[in-house]
């Protein structure tokens, strides 16, 4: 076993971190859920909403000052957290495809390097693996109602 491990070691590091690539892309917004807080809701009352109100509408409007960055700040931390999880398996993907490339080049068992180097590929197309799984069931429904 140990010697199977040692001849054919970047055709299953390259299927490990194939199906590491896969697992993060199919739960990713389970992933990004951990992420982003959730929203609190102050119990503010109506004097107090009101006041901040009419001192936003005079700073806007009356000034002509524009918000500040850190009003904004809140809505700009969804899609770092969406480009960072997409671009992790991204690379593990490629990583995964890379070292089934170099699996098949060492002449290690052709499945192995198959494997990984198709892991990779489902991995980084996620969305378009997807949409053929659906297309594919639809057309399989629909040959079969006929």
């Amino acid at each position: 076993m140990s010697h199977f491990l040692k001849k054919h070691i970047f055709g299953i590091l390259g299927l490990l971190i194939g199906f590491a690539a896969i697992g993060i892309a199919s739960f990713q917004d389970d992933i990004r859920l951990k992420f982003i807080k959730p929203e609190v809701k102050e119990n503010r009352s109506l004097k107090e909403l009101a006041i901040e109100a009419s001192k936003k509408y005079i700073k806007e409007k009356l000034l002509r000052e524009e918000s500040t960055p850190k009003e904004n700040e809140e809505e700009s931390i969804v899609p770092k957290i969406s480009d960072s999880i997409t671009y992790t398996y991204y690379g593990l993907g490629l990583i995964s495809i890379i070292l089934g490339i170099i699996s098949f080049i060492r002449k290690e068992n052709s499945r192995l390097a198959i494997s990984s180097f198709s892991c990779g590929l489902i991995a980084v197309a996620w969305t378009y693996v997807m949409y053929a799984v659906g297309i594919a069931i639809i057309i399989i429904i629909i040959s079969g109602a006929s």
